[in-house]
């Protein structure tokens, strides 16, 4: 992995292709079923994972709320 190049998220980690092939990792296949088991075998993924969509859909409310204030500028 390499540092991402966006100044914004120093702390960011962007994966390549070239990185992943040069990776030891050993390579895992799930099916659903023990994607899910092992996902909620983990509390910490499975609590980041809600509170990645709860702040996806509060944005998500707030751009729509954001656009909609500026279509009404628009056809006023």
């Amino acid at each position: 992995m390499k540092s991402s190049p966006n100044p914004s998220f120093p702390s960011a980690w962007v994966i390549s292709v070239e990185t992943a092939k040069q990776c030891d990792c050993e390579k895992i296949n799930l099916d659903e079923k023990t994607f899910r088991w092992e996902m909620n075998e983990d509390a910490c993924a499975t609590e980041k994972l809600a509170e990645g969509i709860r702040r996806f859909a509060a944005d998500t409310a707030k751009l729509e709320t954001f656009l909609a204030e500026k279509l009404q500028i628009q056809t006023a």
